[in-house]
């Protein structure tokens, strides 16, 4: 139960409020524990019933920094069968929220970016079943479509919704985006299936038009990359693609002009998108 405000000794304690249950389920999202996206939507059910009861006013409606929070915490459960789908089940809700003329509840790129990373956790249980049973990855059979409902079409549409803002919600890829699909793409298909080339050829190219091949972008395309071959087709350079050394200053100017200096030096990761998100609930108090 929400406690309600109540005089303790000389403090006053304040009820909680959004930016409180952000916190407390961007907390769950980073422990990695068992249950910890069920236990921060069971805090968004919360929410959504203290408001909807009128017991709570405005200061407890969920808004998009908190369906992101959420969406956040299935995406860093790890192995967990579904998780893809429900990240993607509270991003359709703010889609259809912000189609329904609620403006503020665009969803931005950290909650589509986020869709993209449940697909690549999901993936690790996946892994280990192949491992054990010997089972083929997605893209093995060629001529065989991937399932609607996988992990794997669930980011594959998500990125290209992405890419061109289907909802009109103003997001574009980043170079974090960029990165994170193709570890969606080495994670979820054969090594040697011409879905993994094909598809990281795509995202690569996507993200030399843009201007945000980042150092990032570079390590996850020789993580996914199943041959040299392939990695010189895209670099253009048989020299880059077998470097030891970072190649990111022999990149052609125009695949990095919108790379900041910060990202090229540094892995950026989901912890500094978490960070900015809590940041950006923090000045909307």
């Amino acid at each position: 139960s929400v406690v309600p405000p109540h005089d303790s000794g000389s403090i006053t304690v304040p009820p909680p409020d959004r930016h409180s249950f952000n916190i407390v389920i961007s907390a769950h999202a980073r422990s990695f524990s068992p249950g910890a996206a069920e236990r921060g939507e069971e805090l968004f059910d919360m929410m959504h019933e203290l408001y909807h009861s009128g017991r709570m006013g405005e200061e407890i409606k969920p808004q998009a920094d908190t369906y992101s929070t959420v969406i956040n915490a299935w995406a860093r459960s790890r192995g967990r069968e579904g998780q893809t789908a429900n990240a993607r089940r509270l991003l359709d809700v703010m889609i259809d929220k912000f189609r329904g003329n609620e403006e503020d509840m665009a969803p931005n790129i950290f909650a589509y970016t986020a869709v993209l990373n449940a697909a690549v956790n999901e993936a690790i249980k996946k892994e280990k079943v192949w491992a054990d049973e010997d089972d083929d990855k997605p893209g093995d059979d060629v001529d065989r479509p991937f399932d609607d409902d996988s992990a794997y079409s669930i980011a594959v549409r998500t990125y290209h919704q992405m890419k061109s803002d289907a909802h009109d919600c103003g997001v574009e890829p980043d170079h974090i985006t960029y990165a994170t699909m193709m570890k969606v793409v080495g994670g979820n298909t054969a090594e040697e299936s011409s879905e993994r080339k094909s598809m990281l050829e795509t995202v690569f190219e996507d993200a030399c038009a843009s201007g945000r091949v980042s150092s990032h972008v570079i390590k996850e395309l020789r993580l996914a990359a199943p041959s040299t071959d392939l990695l010189e087709r895209l670099l253009r350079s048989r020299g880059l693609a077998t470097s030891e050394k970072s190649i990111f200053h022999e990149l052609p100017k125009r695949w990095t002009r919108n790379v900041t200096a910060d990202q090229r030096r540094h892995r950026v990761n989901m912890k500094d998108m978490v960070k900015k998100e809590v940041q950006a609930s923090a000045s909307t108090k």
